[in-house]
């Protein structure tokens, strides 16, 4: 082969491709490399040094347990404990593994100067305590820690678990699993979903929750070992459930370990289209796969503007879109095809890709491909962005900000995402941003707008009396107003104790099986809709939401697609483009 050509590989077949080619001339698949530069050449001289090097580093890897550091970083070797317990990642401040509050704490959210918050020391201390017996000094300082910081749910649920485990009181335990790292800030929203399920069902139950946290730092190979943790826990102490991991390859590696367990999942967030008939009957979710929101989002891209009773404009009319995803991650990929060939089932053209490195991608890197998107594709009219953490649409956003000087079409270009998009932090963002969302907690106020008769979910006056009891952050996210991870890991906490509900129908004694073979049995009306679960893990006929910053740079939905929000309700003055 002719290396100085420039050609496309599939990355299914591995077929080569000509330099212009959108689909592979093999086996069909789109394609989402960008052509191969002269200067990228490598020759079998260069693969067999670097085969060298990794059989050296792979030989020298023995004893404990091998992981990987970051989401493709170099192996390393260290354990984590068989029960409860933490290991620190070597060269990181951050802990992984499955924690109590007898250990140190997963949350390490630094300050604007790069220190460790006040509350993250005090749940520091409240650890040791607890290692040293003093459970009254621990629940001093996790006082400190929640007075510091009204809205650090872990250390809520460390303090609410004290309150459990003493007195002799029953208890069950459900284990919250999170991705804690300085790039990924979504797990503070899942936490504080998580604890105000804890705090409803301990306020209202005699027997009560103790909530475990287990961390694996946004690492799918993490997630693997600390599912096996979770399995020995259980082993001691019965485990009835787990809720999450956000992740959708996370999930892929973690189900299969608790299934063989016997303990079910219930993730809030994970939505690739893998995860549907999952790991049966012991994987669920309370959103809809990735294809449900690549349906809407693209009716909505290529509809022309239709006005709602509502007074929304909804609808972009655009025909050419060029897509930013990471095909090395899992969510991602899987989110670029779904929109890809819905997008053409439209009537919609496909011009091309742009890749990216999810959580190691930065402005610059978004500025060099949206330069070569424009130029490469002149007739673009639309862009979509299937980013995976809120720091890829950051960066994207903040990249769209210094090239739109240099491209008068930008300007007006909008860009539609998926669900991992829900970013507004540059104003390059304010009237074009488009995505969709699973949960968005204006939707009730727009539902009982146009339906009267029902009230707003009970869910958002206990979250603020649990992250904003003074009422001093009125109309900020994580104190008087959740997020739409905060919400659905509430639902996802809700869906396995609604199944314990339904086990107590029966008997008295529950195991996490019982919990499994009920969740399919499960109806409930969650914070994000009305939910029911169905023997795939997927919910039924669960709505999808687009949302959009507005040109002052707040949220703002425009319309509800499909499913059904309320039971009884009609939602059709929201409904999106069918």
């Amino acid at each position: 082969m002719n290396y100085l050509v420039r050609r496309r590989k599939c990355r299914t077949c591995t077929a080569h491709n000509e330099e212009k080619a959108l689909i592979c001339s093999n086996c069909g698949a789109m394609l989402t490399n960008k052509p191969v530069r002269p200067n990228l050449r490598i020759d079998l001289p260069t693969i067999a040094i670097v085969g060298c090097l990794i059989l050296i580093l792979v030989v020298g890897v023995v004893g404990g347990v091998a992981v990987s550091i970051g989401w493709r970083a170099s192996t390393i070797t260290f354990t984590l404990p068989d029960g409860l317990g933490v290991s620190q990642i070597p060269n990181s401040k951050q802990y992984i593994g499955v924690n109590d509050g007898s250990f140190s704490p997963f949350d390490i959210t630094q300050d604007d100067q790069g220190k460790a918050k006040t509350d993250q020391a005090n749940k520091q201390k409240a650890a040791d305590a607890l290692r040293s017996g003093d459970r009254q000094k621990a629940i001093n300082a996790l006082t400190d820690a929640i007075n510091y910081n009204t809205s650090d749910a872990e250390a809520k649920i460390y303090q609410e678990n004290l309150r459990v485990t003493s007195g002799g009181q029953d208890y069950i335990t459900l284990v919250a699993a999170v991705d804690f790292t300085p790039v990924i800030s979504s797990s503070q929203s899942a936490l504080q979903g998580v604890y105000t399920a804890q705090k409803e069902f301990n306020d209202n139950s005699k027997v009560k929750l103790r909530l475990l946290i287990a961390n694996s730092a946004g690492d799918e190979k993490y997630a693997e070992k600390i599912a096996e943790q979770i399995v020995h826990i259980a082993k001691k102490k019965p485990i009835l459930g787990v809720v999450g991991w956000q992740f959708s390859s996370h999930c892929l590696n973690a189900a299969p370990i608790l299934a063989a367990a016997g303990i079910p999942l219930v993730a809030q967030s994970a939505s690739t289209d893998a995860l549907t008939g999952y790991a049966r009957p012991y994987f669920f979710r309370v959103m809809p796969p990735n294809k449900a929101q690549a349906q809407v989002m693209a009716k909505f891209a290529t509809a022309k503007a239709m006005k709602l009773s509502t007074g929304e404009i909804v609808g972009l009319n655009k025909q050419k879109v060029v897509v930013f995803f990471d095909p090395d991650t899992n969510y991602s990929k899987n989110m670029a095809e779904d929109f890809r060939t819905e997008f053409q089932n439209n009537g919609g053209t496909y011009l091309g890709g742009e890749h990216f490195t999810s959580q190691k991608v930065n402005a610059q890197d978004f500025s060099e491909l949206i330069e070569h998107a424009l130029k490469e594709y002149p007739d673009v009219d639309i862009f979509y962005f299937a980013g995976v953490v809120n720091t890829d649409a950051e960066a994207f956003q903040q990249a769209l900000k210094k090239e739109i000087p240099k491209f008068t079409k930008l300007a007006d270009l909008p860009i539609v995402g998926d669900d991992g998009s829900y970013v507004a932090k540059f104003d390059s963002s304010h009237g074009r941003w488009y995505f969709t969302a699973y949960a968005y907690p204006d939707e009730w106020k727009s539902i009982t707008q146009v339906n009267n008769r029902i009230a707003a979910h009970g869910f958002f006056d206990n979250y603020k009396k649990n992250f904003d009891p003074n009422g001093t952050h009125h109309g900020y996210y994580g104190f008087d107003r959740p997020d739409s991870r905060a919400i659905l890991s509430y639902d996802a906490a809700t869906a396995l104790l609604q199944a314990r509900q339904e086990v107590l129908k029966l008997k008295n004694t529950i195991t996490s099986q019982d919990i499994a073979n009920a969740l399919p049995h499960v109806r409930f009306q969650g914070v994000s809709g009305y939910i029911i679960l169905t023997d795939t893990g997927d919910p039924q006929d669960k709505p999808v939401l687009i949302l959009t910053v507005s040109g002052k740079g707040y949220f703002h939905m425009l319309c509800i697609s499909g499913g059904t929000f309320y039971p009884g309700v009609d939602q059709s003055a929201l409904s999106c483009p069918a």
